[in-house]
């Protein structure tokens, strides 16, 4: 006779082949993981789904969403079963849920492996993150830090209206150009989120668990305009492509975001500079 432990394990086997089949039934679904706990002891994926899968990007990708806010996880249906779609998250959230899952269905393991180093990638990277704003939190006040931080910003922000004018051509051809572009923006945007961080832990807003939700929250507590907000969403996008595929970059995106996006950097700081 099977100890509870072994049948447990045995009726848990069988669950798994049976949510593998339907998966398998749908062709929208590249590859499938079921969640085993929260990564690193995180209680922030306890509230997702056990399942979670990754849609060919045409059947529902990131384009195919709508922004995820808190908590990160698009959900649909897939033969009955409520799932979350990965690369319908904040890559950060993705990644976190990756940290602690097991491998369901892999229809395209190149592809898979592909979205697992840049999940993993961002998910790290916000941790480290989390680590640089705590010891900032912790060696000087928050007027200072924010001073400090907005000096930066205003830096940089002079430094990419310098550059602005660039074209697509230059970018590709102007390898000086290109490392300012690419630097400065993704620094700009590092300092946005860092600067905001610091203001929603000094009104004892809840912690984010992405970039972009950074900006859900201050948008919800009023401290941000919602324009302001969702631009900013969606520059943390730009910024981890930046940090992570720095080789695959859109010169047009890139030239855009030195264009328009400058200007939302400096809505930003002088919204936080009134509050």
């Amino acid at each position: 006779m099977l100890a509870n432990g072994e049948m447990m394990a045995a009726s848990n086997a069988s669950q798994k082949r049976e949510v593998s089949a339907a998966l398998g039934r749908d062709p929208r679904v590249v590859f499938a993981v079921v969640t085993t706990g929260a990564a690193d002891g995180d209680d922030a994926i306890a509230d997702l789904p056990g399942v979670a899968v990754y849609l060919e990007e045409s059947a529902g990708g990131r384009d195919a969403c709508p922004t995820p806010s808190a908590p990160s996880a698009a959900r649909t249906a897939i033969g009955g079963i409520d799932v979350a779609v990965l690369n319908a998250m904040d890559l950060e959230a993705a990644g976190r849920v990756l940290q602690e899952s097991e491998l369901l269905l892999d229809r395209d393991p190149p592809a898979r492996e592909a979205f697992e180093v840049r999940a993993s990638l961002s998910y790290l990277d916000f941790r480290e993150s989390e680590v640089v704003f705590l010891r900032e939190r912790a060696e000087r006040p928050y007027a200072d830090t924010l001073a400090l931080k907005l000096s930066q910003l205003d830096e940089l922000i002079s430094r990419l209206r310098e550059i602005r004018g660039l074209t697509p051509e230059a970018y590709v051809t102007d390898w000086k150009s290109a490392y300012v572009a690419e630097r400065a923006l993704e620094i700009a945007i590092g300092l946005c989120i860092d600067t905001a961080r610091h203001v929603l832990a000094e009104r004892r807003l809840p912690r984010p668990t992405t970039y972009r939700e950074t900006f859900v929250i201050a948008r919800d507590a009023g401290l941000l305009e919602p324009g302001v907000a969702e631009s900013l969403m969606r520059m943390c996008g730009f910024r981890n492509r930046v940090a992570h595929e720095g080789t695959n970059l859109d010169a047009t995106v890139v030239v855009r975001m030195v264009e328009s996006g400058v200007e939302d950097l400096a809505r930003f700081r002088d919204a936080v500079s009134r509050l």
